[in-house]
């Protein structure tokens, strides 16, 4: 499933397809900006993030901070690779902060942060921020592991929130048939324990899906 464009910003998703239920919602995912995959969609049986798409969401088109005014390109990607992970051009760097003030520095910060640590489809990506100078339009910043290039990526906020709406809606109704499926399941076994019968085989995804209306996605 493709939410969105490629050429704009997308977020490509799919739940694997021999998955047996009842299970977690594992799959595949990317993201596409202007054009640009970012994240691995080969990584098999990988979590699915919801919460960080949709705290995106949310977040614009409010993703930017006074002190950013001004600030070049490198500029904003080095404070914040500094602030919330301790690197600076790729290096890491001293840190004297103490607790308390890179505590305060994550909660300031850190819905900057945009794939980092969403998932393992994202690892070898390197790192990326997200910011929203004006209302409307979408930086992303990416600087890949072992490269010294920043890259960045234009978009707007209506493709984002777009692409994080139908994501989630979808994730949304794929774990609620993980969630049939296994009350089912359990119920099933406790019928078959009743009158003595085995029980059914596991459904898979697919089966599960199939059983459903088409328009459910």
């Amino acid at each position: 499933m493709i939410f969105n464009e490629k050429h704009d910003f997308a977020i490509e998703a799919m739940v694997e397809p021999n998955l047996v239920l009842p299970s977690s919602v594992w799959g595949r995912m990317r993201v596409w900006c202007a054009g640009v995959p970012l994240g691995d969609f080969s990584e098999l049986h990988s979590g699915l993030p919801f919460s960080p798409f949709k705290s995106l969401c949310l977040a614009l088109p409010d993703l930017w901070l006074p002190e950013f005014e001004g600030k070049s390109d490198e500029e904003l990607f080095n404070r914040l690779d500094a602030v919330l992970y301790g690197f600076k051009d790729g290096v890491e760097v001293v840190d004297d902060r103490t607790p308390e003030e890179c505590h305060h520095d994550a909660r300031a910060y850190w819905l900057f942060s945009f794939l980092t640590n969403w998932g393992e489809m994202f690892d070898r990506e390197g790192k990326s921020f997200i910011f929203c100078a004006d209302g409307d339009g979408v930086n992303v910043l990416n600087r890949p592991i072992g490269s010294t290039q920043l890259r960045s990526f234009r978009t707007s906020v209506a493709s984002i929130q777009a692409a994080c709406r139908a994501f989630t809606t979808w994730l949304d109704q794929a774990t609620t048939i993980c969630g049939h499926a296994q009350l089912g399941d359990v119920k099933e076994r406790r019928q078959s324990t009743k009158t003595g019968r085995s029980a059914a085989p596991q459904n898979s995804w697919n089966s599960g899906r199939s059983r459903r209306a088409k328009n459910d996605y």
